[in-house]
């Protein structure tokens, strides 16, 4: 006897969402450092990543803007996962 689509449908779909659910989560658990070694403004993505990796053993780093209004300045933060 063939399944029927409504049985074969609900527990795909089932299997579908959690997949989805599974795949959002991992961008979500990276946490941030300030760099404890890079010195001065930040300019550059690739010179905060390099020390970040390289330096201080992190996964990644990125310049991040810090302060308000027209006294803008930039910093390097290291991210690790959480």
């Amino acid at each position: 006897m063939a399944p029927s689509v409504r049985s074969v449908a609900v527990p795909m779909l089932f299997v579908l969402f959690l997949v989805a659910t599974e795949m959002g989560s991992s961008d979500a658990a990276l946490c941030d450092k300030l760099s404890a070694g890079f010195k001065g403004y930040c300019g550059r993505d690739s010179d905060c990543h390099k020390q970040c990796v390289q330096y201080e053993h992190f996964s990644n780093g990125e310049c991040k803007p810090t302060g308000s209004g027209f006294f803008k300045n930039s910093k390097c933060f290291c991210k690790k996962p959480c």
